[in-house]
Order: C-alpha cells, then structure tokens, then sequence
C-alpha cells in the first residue's frame, strides 16, 4: 500500500532540477532521472520519489535520499498504459514522523526527450497508445485536445505516417479540426472574448491567424456550434488543399 502524506507547507521544486529521459521505443518503457537536488537546503535523511503517471494510473520509484540519491535497478513502467505522454511527479519526504511531511514537490513533468521547446507545448500533441481497434480518435484531456493514435505493433511505421503521411494528414485531420472548434464552441466555461492561457484560447488564435476564421457562433446552442465547426473545418481543408494532397 502506498503511503499518503502531508502536503503542508511543501516548496516548489523548479523543473530544471529534473531531468528525464523517457524510453519510447521499447514495449516496457522505462525512464531515467537526472536529479539537482542538493543545495536546496533540505536535509540529508529526506526521501526522494518520482512518480510516473498517465491520468489514473501511477507508479512510486525511491531515488535514495537528498544525502544520497541512487538511481533504483528497474524503472520499467508496468503498471502505466501504453502511451507517449506519461507525466512526472517529484516528491521530498521527511518520513522521520508518523505521518511523513512533504518538504518538496514538482508536478507535471514531461520527459526531456518529450520536448519539442522546453517553454512551449504543441498545439495538438500526438500520443500513440492502445486504441484496441480504432486507428485514431480524439481526447480532450486536461492540457487540451490530444490526437491518440494506435499502437500495438499491427501499424508498420505508424509514427512515420503520422508525421509525414499527407493521406493522413488530408484523411484525418479535418475532422480533427472540426471536433476541437466544435468543443471550443459548445464549452460553457469559455468566453470567446477572454484572453489568456486556456487550450480554448490558443485554438482560437490559430483559428484566426492562420485559417482566417474571423468570426464566432452566435450562441454555443448545437445548431450554431456545428455550423461554425464546419466553417472552421472547410478552412482548414482549404488552406491545406487537402484534396490536392490525397491525390498526389
């Protein structure tokens, strides 16, 4: 049973102190962790856990104790789904009393080798993972939309075809397109005329710059939000010429 702890009072542990290199290419995937942890000012004793993890399913790996970090033999990721995007956690535990005390804590971590831009996330991340029999499908997770694409070893070069395929490209990503300006249009919480950091937002921007979707719907009622999906769609095929590309 994994124990449960005290977050009260924890320090946030800056990202560029954790660096790690993820194994993509194996059916096991398994990771290494660079940690910069020693000047913190913590104390020696303090345990060090990094905690792999794809929406509910987690794992703990012990890396020793800020005195003396140590790499554990096996960090394959058994009890993690098959999936490109496993997020990190980083914990420092005083396990001196009953209750152990978080000092230190770093979430959301993405692999260094995940990272196209370490200040930028894409747009649309792909996330090859097992889809049973689907091709591909759509997620809305908390980091926005994410293309989920199948892989299980039927798809020879799957990840090339993804990338540099124009069939997939001209075949898959207008509907893409239409279900994420469907979403963004239909989502309560979203206000067309806010700006900030939401996926929403960002989508939008897109949207305008480079698709020239200068408008929005008129109310997120489902008439309204499928029309304009389609409008957002119908541009994203032009500016792409997405038949010319099938053909071709």
């Amino acid at each position: 049973m994994i124990r449960k702890y005290n977050y009260t009072g924890r320090q946030k542990i800056s990202q560029d102190r954790i660096i790690i290199k993820q194994d993509l290419n194996s059916d096991v995937k398994s990771f290494e962790a660079d940690l910069k942890l020693n000047d913190l000012g913590l104390p020696d004793h303090a345990k060090i856990y990094v905690e792999p993890y794809f929406k509910s399913s987690f794992m703990r790996f012990d890396f020793g104790t800020i005195g003396r970090t140590q790499n554990p033999s096996n960090t394959q990721l058994t009890d993690i789904p098959i999936t490109d995007r496993v997020l990190y956690r980083l914990k420092i535990v005083d396990e001196s009393t009953e209750k152990g005390l978080i000092l230190g804590f770093a979430d959301e971590i993405v692999a260094n080798n995940n990272r196209t831009d370490t200040n930028k996330s894409p747009l649309l991340p792909v996330d090859f993972n097992d889809l049973s029999n689907r091709i591909w499908k759509l997620e809305f997770r908390n980091e926005g939309p994410v293309l989920c694409v199948n892989w299980d070893g039927k798809i020879d070069k799957i990840r090339e075809i993804v990338s540099k395929d124009n069939k997939f490209l001209s075949l898959v990503y207008p509907e893409v397109i239409r279900q994420i300006s469907f979403n963004v249009a239909t989502d309560e919480d979203f206000d067309f005329n806010d700006i900030g950091n939401s996926w929403q937002y960002k989508w939008l921007k897109y949207f305008k710059a480079s698709l020239g979707i200068m408008h929005i719907p008129e109310t997120k009622e489902n008439k309204d939000a499928l029309e304009w999906s389609d409008d957002v769609s119908d541009a994203f095929c032009k500016s792409n010429k997405v038949i010319d590309l099938l053909i071709n």
